[in-house]
């Protein structure tokens, strides 16, 4: 930390002061950090897994665009805002189960700090009126501080051959 100790006890303010003196930076609120895009990512896993759409609403921008690449051709659809979140809730509520697990997972903030990428290749098994629906696709998450909350602003999944 820029040189500076600190014996146990010191208070926060100490800490501002001496940074603020010796020249230091501490991170501003306005940055984007790889904790809160790691805290909003494994928010959104554990609101899918439990299949509870309430808790992806403070998750995602309501602005967010989603799209989806059509297996073996250039199509895709794109859902926007709350047609996305509509779409979520409404699979969520009839699905029997839901499986969603993730590998190859890599995080890139941008040097901005103020968006990240998160890429990952997801396996998912949802079952739906007796029905099993498995994907296996790369996701890439795009995510936003957004009046100083991290927000997905941007969804695109494209299926894996």
């Amino acid at each position: 930390m820029c040189g500076i100790r600190f014996n146990r006890g010191s208070s926060a303010w100490m800490l501002s002061l001496s940074l603020f003196v010796t020249g230091c930076e501490q991170p501003s609120r306005a940055d984007l950090t790889l904790t809160q895009v790691q805290e909003t990512v494994e928010q959104f896993d554990h609101a899918l897994e439990t299949m509870n759409s309430a808790l992806l609403v403070p998750l995602v921008s309501p602005t967010v665009i989603a799209t989806f690449h059509e297996p073996g051709s250039k199509q895709m659809t794109r859902y926007m805002g709350s047609a996305y979140l509509a779409l979520l809730r409404d699979v969520l509520e009839h699905a029997n189960s839901y499986i969603r697990k993730q590998d190859a997972t890599k995080l890139h903030l941008h040097p901005s700090k103020k968006s990240a990428q998160v890429t990952a290749r997801i396996h998912e098994h949802i079952e739906i009126a007796g029905q099993i629906h498995s994907t296996d696709e790369h996701e890439t998450l795009t995510i936003e501080l957004i009046d100083g909350k991290a927000l997905i602003t941007s969804i695109d999944r494209e299926s894996v051959k």
